[in-house]
């Protein structure tokens, strides 16, 4: 379109590819013909620049896609790459992309950069973005080996069937391995229709991925969870809210990699000497995962009215919600059968040795709602001479983006907990420590849950780093084998 200014600018800046005549190429996506930007050419960046007032950005068909078989308006000419001994999945190469013998800056034919366009593209979406706020956000379909540093994934248009669902799980976990830690799948699928069963099992699980999102087409019927039906709108508002709770726990997790490593992990990453793991008939390394190294999640993904196989890897091993041992350290790991209740959340289960911090979540609706007390879920390991445990947690007041940026990233604003129960001590003891030359604002201890361990005679006092509580009100159920611990006011810790 000649009216349209930012077009004419890249045609006067020579930026779009070519085809094999070097003409700008013609395709066409949803706006209709298009031109597509050489993200290779040098002015490529400084010109996307221009085009993006946002502080976030949503990359699309970018591997590229087209809706034309190589070039709109012209027959594929017979090219040698259009002849290939071994094509992979069987139809030609330039369906629904670009022509094989596109030209990209320095003559590059098309064929050998295909897969590196939605890298470029996000590059240079990065290098925008990060001038523009001080957390930079895109998601892009396409990528490549180093997109996790400049973007987001999600896993492209999936379908409303229980065999995506499923896929779903190892997609993201193969992504994290791959380096972009930040991907999740359309919840309850993008094209078709759920089933409100199936929907609000995707949502149990969905509601971890690292990346959430509930995308539909927009040909299809409404799939919001108010639209869903009961079971669906409930499914989602508590596991939503479990989402919310732990937000600061997931986090804390990115923090600590720094850009690197796994976030949601398959359990052999934890647990690399368990043959069970590596069973492909099994297929428990496909279908439970790790968030961090302290929790596990074992959703429902098939149609069987929630029944779910359960393998926990030898450890200790608590039922997050209703606090029971479900395994202790010396029990040999067996297949357990248990359910997934609709109306509630995916099953869950907090490893022994680890702290987890959550949140009230009341009256959230948005991470700067969040304040910064907690509820510590300890639960307890046996060590040499009693109880231990550690994790992290983020500790920031001001959930702002530049807040976020510059105590978080361009500091630590990261503090260690450890807890132990020493035998015969009554008393336990937490230790709050940080970086040096961190950035921790303080927090407010609001309850501690202890998984593993319903003795508080033996469990007197609270101490943290030193200073001890003694109008700690202990409540235990030694059925269950767990305690609370609240104390009025809360415990306000300065690491």
């Amino acid at each position: 379109n000649n009216t349209y200014g930012f077009y004419n600018r890249g045609v006067a800046q020579n930026i779009f590819t070519k085809n094999s005549k070097y003409a700008n190429l013609l395709v066409q996506v949803w706006p209709g013909l298009s031109n597509y930007i050489d993200y290779s050419h040098p002015y490529a960046q400084s010109y996307w620049k221009q085009m993006l007032p946002f502080s976030g950005l949503w990359l699309d068909m970018n591997e590229p896609s087209n809706f034309c078989d190589g070039e709109c308006n012209t027959t594929a000419a017979n090219i040698p790459y259009n002849d290939l001994p071994y094509t992979p999945g069987i139809k030609p190469l330039y369906e629904k992309t670009m022509p094989l013998d596109a030209k990209h800056f320095g003559g590059v034919d098309h064929f050998n950069v295909h897969n590196m366009y939605g890298f470029l593209e996000s590059r240079a979406t990065h290098s925008y973005l990060s001038q523009a706020a001080p957390l930079t956000f895109s998601l892009t379909r396409a990528n490549f080996p180093g997109t996790g540093k400049y973007s987001a994934h999600w896993t492209g248009d999936n379908a409303a069937n229980w065999d995506f669902l499923k896929f779903s799980v190892a997609q993201i976990m193969s992504f994290n391995i791959f380096g972009i830690p930040m991907t999740g799948a359309d919840i309850c699928g993008f094209v078709g229709q759920a089933t409100e069963e199936l929907c609000a099992r995707w949502i149990q699980i969905g509601a971890l991925y690292p990346f959430a999102r509930d995308h539909h087409s927009n040909d299809e019927l409404n799939q919001a969870p108010y639209a869903m039906g009961p079971t669906v709108l409930k499914t989602a508002q508590v596991s939503l809210n479990l989402r919310y709770s732990l937000l600061k726990y997931y986090y804390s997790l990115f923090l600590e990699k720094q850009g690197t490593g796994t976030i949601f992990r398959p359990l052999f990453f934890e647990f690399p000497d368990d043959e069970t793991l590596y069973d492909p008939q099994a297929g428990h390394s496909e279908t439970q995962v790790l968030l961090g190294s302290g929790l596990l999640v074992a959703p429902a993904l098939s149609d069987n009215n929630g029944t779910v196989s359960l393998y926990l890897p030898k450890s200790r091993w608590f039922d997050f919600n209703n606090f029971t041992m479900v395994q202790n350290f010396n029990d040999t790991p067996q297949v357990k059968t248990t359910q997934s209740p609709l109306n509630q959340t995916a099953p869950l289960y907090i490893r022994g040795g680890w702290v987890v911090a959550t949140q009230n979540t009341t009256n959230v609706n948005r991470t700067d709602d969040l304040d910064n007390g907690f509820e510590l879920r300890v639960a307890l390991n046996d060590s040499n001479n009693g109880f231990r445990a550690r994790g992290k947690v983020m500790s920031l007041a001001n959930m702002s983006e530049q807040s976020i940026h510059d105590n978080c990233i361009q500091s630590d604003c990261l503090v260690d907990i450890s807890v132990k129960d020493v035998y015969g001590s009554p008393g336990l003891f937490f230790n709050f420590t940080t970086a040096v030359g961190g950035s921790v604002d303080p927090f407010i201890v609001k309850k501690i849950t202890v998984y593993g361990n319903s003795d508080v005679s033996d469990t007197s006092l609270i101490s943290t780093n030193g200073t001890a509580f003694a109008n700690a009100v202990f409540q235990a159920d030694s059925n269950v084998n767990y305690f609370t611990v609240t104390i009025p006011g809360g415990i306000k810790v300065q690491p």
